[in-house]
């Protein structure tokens, strides 16, 4: 019974990580990711249409290249703090001025 509530659950599990691969993808927001280093690992159909580059020219591409000056401080210190390993819950919303 266990192996079967097992298979159950991994079922749920990939349909959820389909479910939500596919409200990344597909939202008029700029959803991306970077590893601690600033290279740009996630650049969803959002980020295209907001910054303007392709998700292959992205992937080539440093948040440091696509942050406005007057935000990269705190973007820089922001990803010291989660590199340095703080629990940080959201770096928030915020207009890409």
């Amino acid at each position: 019974m266990s192996a079967r509530k097992d298979i159950a659950e991994q079922g749920l599990w990939a349909e959820e990580r389909h479910l939500l691969a596919a409200i990344v993808h597909d939202s008029k927001d700029a959803i991306t990711v970077q590893d601690f280093d600033g290279n740009i690992k996630l650049w969803n159909l959002g980020a295209e249409r907001i910054y303007g580059y392709t998700k292959a020219e992205a992937f080539k591409m440093n948040v440091r290249e696509i942050v406005p000056d007057h935000r990269l401080d705190e973007t820089l210190a922001f990803m010291k703090r989660l590199r340095e390993g703080e629990e940080l819950r959201s770096f928030g919303k915020k207009a890409c001025d």
